[in-house]
């Protein structure tokens, strides 16, 4: 058993196949997920657009890959589908068929970016680009994160100047998005102290999200400021 169906996509730069495994909050299966959406699982991760391949190591985005199939949670249970769009049981299926989905299996997980390679990305690729920008700034963002996990209490992190560009910046780029990226503002507002703020971007969340949106309300009325967990 799998915990949920997965993407298989090829990289665009070599066509290796790449596993893409970013968690979906309805189906999270057990996964520890922080306030700024980090994710601490063995088999699910942070949910990225730019990521790398660990093939050809190059950059690439997740939303511009050919998806040529997906692995599902059960191979008893559930179809197995390929890019044309054919379907097949796999317990009645023939050997090349179980095959490709061994080869799906095999695939390597396309990796999140690490933190020099975030600040290299947002100096050439995303100028210009803002969805771009956007998805470097939150990896940066819970990078800056990372350090303040690593060592809680150390509230000095909250306030370092890198940080705090690059939240001022990634603020300014979340606030004409969707009900994810007003909780994602809402979230770096309250990292920020900035209460009210907070509060005003999490009240465009009305429709999904509702364990975090009751969650994060809670955070924001006591004052908080720390990283949670959600899960």
């Amino acid at each position: 058993m799998r915990p949920g169906s997965t993407k298989v996509v090829a990289c665009t730069h070599c066509r290796a196949w790449l596993r893409c495994q970013a968690l979906d909050l309805a189906v999270r299966q057990s996964a520890e997920v922080w306030s700024d959406l980090r994710v601490r699982h063995a088999f699910w991760s942070t949910p990225v657009d730019i990521v790398a391949c660990p093939v050809c190591r190059e950059l690439f985005r997740r939303r511009d890959a050919v998806e040529v199939g997906v692995l599902p949670s059960s191979i008893e249970a559930l179809d197995f589908k390929v890019n044309d769009g054919w379907r097949l049981l796999p317990r009645f299926g023939k050997a090349r068929e179980l095959a490709q989905l061994e080869r799906f299996m095999a695939a390597p997980l396309a990796e999140e970016l690490p933190a020099d390679q975030v600040e290299a990305a947002l100096a050439t690729m995303a100028e210009g680009v803002p969805d771009d920008e956007m998805d470097l700034r939150l990896q940066q963002w819970r990078h800056h994160n990372d350090l303040r996990r690593a060592e809680p209490g150390r509230e000095w992190l909250r306030i370092e100047p890198l940080f705090l560009i690059n939240a001022q910046r990634l603020l300014s780029l979340l606030v004409i998005g969707g009900e994810l990226q007003q909780l994602l503002a809402a979230e770096i507002n309250r990292e920020l102290g900035q209460f009210h703020t907070a509060m005003q971007c999490l009240s465009r969340v009305q429709k999904g999200y509702g364990h975090q949106k009751v969650a994060l309300m809670s955070w924001i009325v006591e004052g908080r400021t720390e990283l949670q967990v959600y899960y």
